[in-house]
Parts: C-alpha cells; sequence; structure tokens
C-alpha cells in the first residue's frame, strides 16, 4: 500500500527556514511529497523544493532572508519593496518557468478587484475545480516561476500585488486555497507545515500579521498539521537566526513523521508518484 501525500509549506518571513527543517526530516526518511503547494514566504520554499535546488537547506534559509530584504524600506514604500522581491526571487529561481518543476507544485492567490482564486501551477492540464462552499482555483502555467511565487507572498499592506495580463494578484488568505490545489494534483493525505512563532515584548507588525495567518492555516479540517514553535523571541524578520528556526522544523517534524506515517501505513516510507487529476 502506497500514499499520495501532498504537502503545504504556510507561514510568512523567518518561517521559511522552518520548512527546511521540515524538508530535511523527510528526506531523511526517504520520503518525497507527490505534490507541493506554498503560501506566504513557504511559497518559495515550496518552490524550491519543487526545482530540486540542492543543497535544499541553504537555499530555503537562504530565502528565509527575502522577506527581511524586501520589506528593509521604509513602511509605506509598497511599490519600493514589490520591485525588490521581484528582484530577488527571479535571482533565487534563475527566471525558470513552471514547468521546469521536477515535482507538481502550485502557488494559489487571489485576484484582487473580482475576488476569484487562481493558482499557478508546474503541472499541466488543469481545469478549474470547486468546492461545495463555493470558493475556487482557476488553474494556470502561463507564467514563470518567480511570479507564482511573488503573487503567493504578495501579503495585502506590505507588498504591493503581483501583476500577469493585467490582473492585480495578492497571497490566497485561506488555508482551503491550498488544500484544493492540492487535491487537484492528485494528493490523497495532505500535510500543513504552519510554523508558529513565540515572541516577546513589543512585537513588530508584520510579525503579528504572521501570527494571524498562522491561526488560521492550522485550523483547517481534514488535513494534518505540524506546527514547529520557533524559538522564543524570534520574529518573522528575525533572519539572524535562520538556522535557529531550520531546527526547530527539523526537530517537530522528528518528532511527529514517524507516527503519521506510521498511521498512514507507510513506516517505510512507500510514496507513490501520481499524475494530477484532469
Amino acid at each position: 500500500m502506497g500514499l499520495r501525500l501532498g504537502l503545504a509549506l504556510c507561514g510568512e518571513g523567518i518561517a521559511a527556514a522552518a520548512h527546511a527543517g521540515v524538508l530535511r526530516a523527510l528526506s531523511e526518511r526517504a520520503v518525497t511529497p507527490g505534490a507541493l503547494c506554498g503560501a506566504g514566504s513557504g511559497a518559495l520554499a515550496a518552490a524550491l523544493a519543487a526545482l530540486g535546488t540542492t543543497p535544499l537547506q541553504s537555499a530555503a534559509l537562504g530565502a528565509a532572508l527575502v522577506g527581511r530584504r524586501a520589506l528593509g524600506h521604509p513602511l509605506g514604500w509598497e511599490a519600493a519593496r514589490g520591485r525588490a522581491l521581484s528582484r530577488v526571487l527571479l535571482a533565487l529561481t534563475e527566471g525558470a518557468p513552471m514547468r521546469a518543476c521536477k515535482t507538481p507544485l502550485a502557488l494559489p492567490c487571489v485576484a484582487l478587484l473580482s475576488g476569484k482564486g487562481l493558482a499557478f501551477t508546474s503541472a499541466p492540464g488543469l481545469r478549474a475545480l470547486s468546492e461545495p462552499a463555493g470558493s475556487g482555483l482557476v488553474f494556470t502555467r502561463e507564467a514563470p516561476l518567480w511570479l507564482g511565487v511573488r503573487a503567493a507572498m504578495s501579503a495585502p499592506a506590505w507588498v504591493t500585488p503581483a501583476s500577469w495580463m493585467d490582473v492585480s494578484l495578492i497571497a490566497a488568505q485561506e488555508p482551503e486555497a491550498c488544500a484544493l490545489a492540492l487535491r487537484a494534483l492528485g494528493a490523497q493525505e495532505l500535510l500543513f507545515v504552519v510554523p508558529t512563532y513565540r515572541p516577546e515584548g513589543r512585537t513588530d507588525a508584520f510579525t503579528r500579521c504572521a501570527l494571524c495567518h498562522a491561526r488560521r492555516f492550522a485550523r483547517i479540517e481534514g488535513v494534518h498539521v505540524l506546527a514547529p514553535a520557533m524559538p522564543r523571541g524570534v520574529g518573522a524578520l528575525s533572519a539572524r537566526r535562520a538556522t535557529e528556526c531550520e531546527q526547530a522544523g527539523y526537530d517537530c517534524a522528528a518528532r511527529a513523521l514517524d507516527g503519521l506515517l506510521t498511521a498512514w501505513g507507510v513506516s517505510g516510507g512507500r510514496i507513490l508518484p501520481f499524475r494530477p487529476r484532469r
């Protein structure tokens, strides 16, 4: 018996470093997710993993610095932060197209004016899907990878929306979009990685925003959630503590994964490759 595992990496700022630790723990157990999805800085970690960037840990730790670089401009310079983020993402992904991903990838976002869901994907032939509740996604692979990541990281009030075919796009704010995208890619079991911050004293506004998003993504029903607790005092922009955050992600995953894999009946790491649902 095998398992089609979909992995969603969710979180803001330095959370990307914790994602790298979780990916390291999965790799040690010979578990390769069959589909990846990302939200916030998790979008970049998922994109680098889908590309097969090696060593992934170094790349993801570098990705964790993106938020601080992009947000380093004075508050109110959303356009400048957007341009900075675009330049960094283009460099990190080396201009690769969506189809260059070795693992199926989906990056959900939302059209700013219409509120309709869109997901940039590396998988061909995906059609529009919707849930009974009425939410849905339209899939496209006609974009460079960096643009999909940029859209999935475009938090309102922090970075200007991404622009694609004259449509303004912002990050998906609800976890259901990630779940729908992974199921469209053929996943049977869904694992969400949602790092949580434990700030001390005064907290910057971006970390408070990250805390709100983490609580929302950790409460989705029907999926398994790993919630690595970041070291105390770490905020979303604490780039200098990226190594500690990577270890926190690894430790959390190491404690939880063996039990999860046993429960799924794949303790030997027998994860099946699979084709996207058409």
